[in-house]
């Protein structure tokens, strides 16, 4: 379980639970042109299945962006949009803060900062200050990419 007691009992009586962990290992030999990282389709997929949960019901996600274009490659990853389309939905806004599925509302690690080796846990945390903040944000999703995105996790926090 997560929780600050600080939010629990100012904001609300809810908890959050880690209900789904993927792990994905690739090689750095993708296909030329492939603007995705197998092995964070295959931590998706393994966060997906335990948490019993489709992308779909994604409301929020904070995606590793150590590189500009690892959000757009990790939302079309995470089958939040689709392939070919996580551009076109950043400038029309719907992932602002305010926007049908938030990505990085905190800002990602451009703004953060990178403290390789904690940065997911910085993501969970992140996820789940926003989850109080908003009804609405019922499941979130993070991803963090190790080395040269061969070696990622996707979680998933979901309220109780």
């Amino acid at each position: 379980m997560c929780g600050f007691t600080e939010f629990r009992k100012t904001k609300s009586s809810r908890s959050l639970e880690i209900r789904g962990i993927g792990h994905g290992i690739g090689n750095l030999s993708n296909p030329p042109g492939d603007l995705s990282f197998s092995s964070s389709v295959t931590a998706f997929q393994g966060a997906y299945k335990e948490a019993n949960l489709k992308p779909e019901q994604i409301q929020i996600a904070e995606l590793h962006d150590a590189f500009t274009p690892f959000e757009l490659i990790g939302a079309e990853d995470a089958k939040l949009f689709p392939r070919g389309s996580a551009l076109r939905y950043v400038k029309e806004g719907k992932t602002h803060p305010e926007g049908q599925l938030p990505i990085n509302a905190s800002g990602g690690l451009k703004t953060r900062g990178h403290p390789v080796g904690v940065s997911g846990l910085a993501q969970i945390a992140e996820l789940q200050s926003w989850m109080f903040k908003k009804e609405r944000f019922q499941n979130g999703l993070a991803l963090s990419i190790g080395g040269l995105g061969v070696n990622n996790f996707a979680t998933i926090l979901s309220k109780v």
